[in-house]
């Protein structure tokens, strides 16, 4: 299994110019983790297989596994995610 991305819908958003909804799918092999990294915008996690831990700075990680779901904060500076 490898790190992919996969983007399955971008549009923009109808009454808020200059801003986008993206929908990917993110596939992160095993005892992967992501450097940290930000967002220019909320993002939403939905968890199909597996677990995930999310970091965000000054927050306690968030473990989220099979069914379960996420959000990070507009303009978080930095987010990492860990596969476990």
């Amino acid at each position: 299994m490898e790190l992919k991305s996969e983007t399955l819908l971008s549009s923009l958003l109808e009454g808020a110019p200059g801003t986008e909804v993206i929908v990917s799918r993110v596939t992160i092999p095993p005892n992967t983790s992501l450097p940290k990294h930000w967002h220019p915008g909320e993002e939403f996690a939905y968890i199909i297989e597996g677990s995930v831990t999310l970091w965000q700075k000054g927050k306690q990680d968030v473990l989220l596994t099979k069914g379960g779901s996420g959000s990070q904060d507009l303009f978080e500076a930095s987010a990492y995610s860990k596969n476990r």
